[in-house]
């Protein structure tokens, strides 16, 4: 809950918005087909949040990125690797931790779990839940890997989501951010490495 000071109401083009941000306004993509629904104002200005949200699943997982930033400074984790996921962990995941933990001389790895909206088919969180923590409990040394949750809905972006993906993990404390094979991809929207590439052109500082 947070109240806004409203410094300006303006038209948006949600066709450019689609096109800037997902490179198509093709309407069966999620993202494309959710902004057709919304209204033709936005408001903006200044906000002063009064509380934040308060949720009765995942609690114990639920963290903000000072909250994770904190657990991993106290677990001595300086050095840490994250890897989003919005599906259940398989084998080839594992050893892609395994990897990246080993390549970058990690302290420790951060699974980053999304708990928000997704499209229609992909798993439910408690069963993503469930397979994650058991694969870190059986397959991991103890106190190597922090399992946490958050709440933003999945928009399904490619490229310019994997950045944004960077953003949050280095909010919570991380160093590294695993970018996978079409990450927050959907269909035939975006190239099977475009999500990687894009990183070439970005420099730290922008992050």
């Amino acid at each position: 809950i947070a109240v806004m000071q409203m410094e300006e109401v303006y038209t948006w083009d949600p066709a450019r918005e689609q096109r800037l941000v997902l490179g198509s306004t093709d309407s069966r993509h999620p993202l494309v087909s959710e902004m057709e629904q919304w209204g033709d104002l936005c408001i903006s200005g200044e906000l002063k949040v009064i509380n934040l949200p308060t949720y009765y699943d995942f609690v114990d997982i639920r963290r903000t990125p000072v909250e994770t930033r904190a657990m991993l400074e106290e677990m001595g984790n300086e050095n840490v690797v994250a890897f989003q996921t919005r599906n259940p962990m398989h084998r080839a995941h594992e050893e892609l931790c395994r990897m990246a933990h080993a390549a970058v001389n990690a302290d420790g790895i951060l699974i980053h779990m999304l708990l928000g909206k997704l499209k229609k088919g992909d798993i439910p969180a408690d069963v993503r839940d469930a397979c994650i923590r058991k694969m870190v409990e059986v397959y991991f040394p103890p106190n190597t890997v922090m399992v946490t949750g958050y709440g933003f809905d999945m928009l399904y972006a490619g490229p310019r989501e994997a950045v944004l993906h960077a953003c949050f993990r280095q909010n919570c404390g991380c160093t590294h951010l695993i970018v996978g094979r079409d990450h927050a991809g959907v269909g035939d929207y975006y190239g099977p490495f475009d999500a990687q590439t894009i990183f070439d052109n970005i420099s730290k500082d922008d992050l």
